[in-house]
């Protein structure tokens, strides 16, 4: 992928974008390599380029608990990168990756020169904050059905951009225990299958779940 094919830079400049392509190391990881760990310093911004990297947590069982899957043209860790703090979870490919890297200050000082590229990089981070919170949500604050219809409610597409198994790792339940739920919200009138695909049937209905 050329720079100027990326989501985020499709609008700047050709002048700009040759100064953007002067500062990144383009690099592969195989599937299973760490791309980043949980405490380590984050001196980089890291763009996905290609490929799915999963991002995870372990709680104090030594239990992961998956807070995210991020697909191609996604940041990764932007939010520790920018506050100068350490990486607050660990980052592992989970399908062969071709990630691109930019040191802070180098692309600081693109940003300040490029105040779309700031409103951009502003948007993504307001993104990953709701993230967040919906996963500190779903894993602690709710049972199973609750998870279930929380996810269907706020992040309907994940079902389809992720396979179950994905999801059920996100919800911190066994896949059986996904299905299980799924198929009881159908039968319940709240959600509609049609083979492997999910949509809201009574968003009322889905609701009271969670009530």
């Amino acid at each position: 992928m050329n720079v100027k094919d990326f989501y985020m830079f499709k609008n700047l400049s050709a002048e700009f974008i040759t100064q953007l392509e002067s500062k990144i190391m383009q690099r592969r990881y195989d599937k299973g390599c760490i791309i980043f760990y949980s405490g380590e310093s984050s001196q980089y911004l890291h763009i996905l380029v290609r490929g799915t990297v999963k991002l995870y947590k372990h709680n104090a069982n030594a239990d992961e608990l998956v807070l995210h899957y991020f697909k191609n043209q996604s940041l990764l860790g932007e939010m520790a990168t920018f506050e100068g703090i350490n990486y607050p979870a660990n980052a592992i490919a989970e399908t062969p990756c071709e990630i691109w890297t930019i040191k802070k200050e180098d692309f600081v000082l693109l940003l300040e020169s490029n105040a779309a590229l700031g409103l951009q990089i502003i948007t993504s981070m307001g993104m990953k904050i709701k993230m967040l919170e919906n996963s500190i949500d779903l894993n602690i604050s709710k049972n199973s059905m609750q998870r279930v219809a929380s996810l269907l409610l706020n992040s309907l597409e994940m079902f389809a951009e992720h396979s179950r198994i994905k999801i059920s790792a996100i919800l911190n339940m066994t896949p059986e225990t996904l299905s299980r739920r799924i198929q009881t919200l159908s039968k319940d009138g709240a959600i509609e299958l049609q083979g492997k695909e999910i949509s809201i049937k009574n968003r009322e209905k889905l609701q009271k779940y969670l009530d």
